[in-house]
């Protein structure tokens, strides 16, 4: 490949920038997640979406890689909150990637494993961090007509993992990161985790959900916010979110000592921060 990159001493092969085909292979359910940064703890249902890809790089070299001796299509991935909210950062993907919205039906809740095995157009970036060059997922769209009816045949083996009905044989075939990152989730308490080798079991230990705080009651009498003065107001909101000045429940506290808020506006100010 015409660029390779050094991840602490790991050789990789990023993922070139632009357009390419590419198919959705994997969707790994990752259980609920913590992470704690600037903006405080968090704690979300997340996902995994894999995807294959197909064609050239810019100088017309295959974008295939060696695996076990075998090449093997260059893959890339990205982690989701598993929310279909309209600021959701998935249905906004999903949404270009399909070429029409979810009606309320889907919204209530649509299986994403569904599009295992379709083709999209994936739009690739590449960030510079700490020296190290990272391929990203920039966004998703539908092939075009032309290319819909030339697909490539898939490479990848499906592999869908869920918790809530987990098969272990997709289980012991994801890489050891992803294994112990999802063994981390209160979710995977109950599997059972067979060492080939030894075969000793392993269990999970169960973990807490931590739950955010409440967010204070709203005094009654106060005067309510019309939806367009709310939307006009949550953009701002966004922003004091993102830049960690206040959390989300603070925000909604804040709004509260002033205005009766209903549940779908708390709900757009608590998810305010996940689509920025």
């Amino acid at each position: 490949m015409s660029l390779i990159a050094s991840d602490r001493g790991r050789s990789f092969t990023p993922v070139p920038p632009g357009n390419h085909i590419a198919r959705l292979y994997q969707v790994v359910d990752l259980g609920t997640q913590f992470t704690t940064g600037k903006f405080g703890d968090k704690s979300a249902h997340t996902i995994r979406l894999g995807f294959e890809l197909f064609g050239e790089d810019a100088d017309g070299k295959p974008l295939i890689i060696p695996v076990n001796g075998k090449p093997m299509p260059l893959t890339i991935t990205r982690k989701y909150t598993a929310s279909l909210h309209k600021k959701a950062t998935l249905r906004r993907d999903l949404v270009a990637w399909r070429g029409r919205d979810f009606d309320d039906n889907e919204s209530i809740g649509f299986d994403i494993t569904s599009m295992v095995d379709q083709f999209c157009l994936l739009n690739v970036t590449h960030t510079l961090s700490n020296g190290q060059t990272y391929s990203n997922i920039a966004g998703l769209s539908p092939l075009p007509a032309a290319l819909r009816r030339h697909c490539p045949a898939p490479v990848h083996p499906r592999q869908i993992f869920d918790l809530s009905a987990p098969d272990m044989a997709v289980f012991v075939a994801l890489s050891d990161t992803l294994r112990n990152q999802i063994i981390t989730a209160p979710e995977a308490a109950g599997l059972e985790i067979v060492n080939s080798d030894t075969g000793e079991i392993t269990r999970p230990a169960a973990r807490t959900v931590a739950q955010p705080a409440a967010p204070a009651a709203p005094v009654s009498g106060l005067p309510g916010l019309l939806p367009a003065e709310f939307v006009a107001r949550l953009d701002a909101w966004r922003g004091v979110i993102t830049s960690g000045k206040k959390t989300p429940e603070q925000v909604v506290a804040m709004v509260q000592s002033r205005h009766a808020l209903t549940p779908d506006q708390i709900a757009s100010i608590l998810t305010a921060g996940d689509a920025a």
